[in-house]
């Protein structure tokens, strides 16, 4: 009577659990799976699990591998393996993980008969804990080309923690409020009109939540930051949207890393393909483009175009070399 009973409660659960549950035997063959398992293993029903081996109904031979390799170890040292994560079947292409536990069953004499397999799946678990440890590692491996990173609590209003560093001789003001963090930044960014100046004027734990909200998880901005002593540098601004693993608050990683070289390489090139190489005046194609720019876009106005001419420019050439020539439009270039 108490074999049936607890046989009738064992299927009960197998057969309406949302978890992935399976018993094999001894020899490592299925006797016993839920339909979770089933679904996981990409089959149709439990009749093409029943009776076969992990390489029989595994698509993935490495992973049908790892999981008979996983089952030998159990069974060689005869203790339970408790809530470790391994990967699971591929969700259309994408990885999945599973927190699994696995039991040795045992007869009246305690000899091995089989295993019992419960694995739960956690793969949005596993992934926000592991890109929230990814994003903590700033704090404690600052890159070079980061000025400084500030760990915020959305929730709770609040700077958790913040690392700071000097990038030639300059760094980010350090902040212990939110409000100093926002402050210090609308203060120091040059483009009052910029997307950056935007984002810290509203900078609100409400603002942020519908962000959030909306599926964005990073933001960027690139600006121009003044720093001590009116220096002016190029600065970009990652907002990473977080959850804190242990109180489930909404937090944002903010970072500020110098990329003043990376645009001053930027301007080189727009300047070579805007500029004459020589006199650095606007080349042709950009002048017209300026001109009719302005006709476009100030088509209610008047305008004026001055054409200036050099004088017996050919005669210079010819008389003091195309290098006296070529200084001379320089200088000219220069006083205009």
């Amino acid at each position: 009577m108490e074999v049936k009973l607890m046989k009738s409660a064992f299927e009960i659960i197998i057969n309406n659990s949302k978890d992935i549950m399976f018993v094999k035997d001894e020899f490592l063959i299925y006797r016993a799976a839920s339909a979770a398992f089933v679904k996981m293993t990409g089959n149709s029903s439990v009749s093409d699990i029943i009776g076969h081996t992990d390489l029989e109904i595994f698509e993935n031979k490495e992973l049908a591998k790892r999981y008979i390799s996983d089952d030998h170890r159990l069974l060689s040292k005869e203790e339970d393996l408790t809530d470790y994560v391994e990967p699971i079947t591929d969700d259309h292409g994408k990885a999945r993980y599973g927190s699994t536990s696995k039991y040795i069953l045992r007869d009246e004499k305690r000899k091995a008969i089989g295993i019992l397999g419960i694995t739960k799946d956690i793969t949005t678990e596993y992934l926000v804990r592991k890109r929230y440890q990814q994003e903590l590692k700033y704090l404690f491996e600052l890159p070079k080309d980061t000025y400084a990173v500030c760990y915020i609590d959305v929730d709770d209003w609040r700077v958790i923690s913040q690392r700071r560093q000097n990038i030639t001789g300059e760094t980010i003001q350090l902040a212990q409020t939110v409000e100093e963090v926002c402050n210090y930044a609308v203060e120091s960014i040059i483009d009052k009109e910029s997307r950056a100046a935007e984002f810290y004027s509203h900078f609100t734990s409400e603002n942020l939540h519908e962000i959030y909200s909306d599926g964005r998880r990073m933001l960027t901005f690139k600006y121009e930051r003044k720093f001590s002593d009116d220096i002016i540098r190029w600065v970009r601004n990652e907002v990473n949207f977080i959850t804190d693993v242990d109180s489930g608050h909404l937090c944002i990683m903010l970072s500020a890393k110098d990329i003043n070289s990376i645009k001053q390489e930027e301007q080189k090139l727009l300047e070579g393909a805007q500029l004459d190489s020589m006199t650095k005046l606007l080349n042709h194609e950009t002048s017209m483009e300026r001109i009719n720019k302005i006709l476009y876009e100030e088509n209610d106005k008047q305008h004026a175009l001055f054409m200036l001419d050099i004088d017996n420019f050919k005669s210079l050439n010819d008389t003091l070399g195309h290098q006296a020539g070529d200084k001379f439009l320089i200088d000219f270039a220069n006083e205009l």
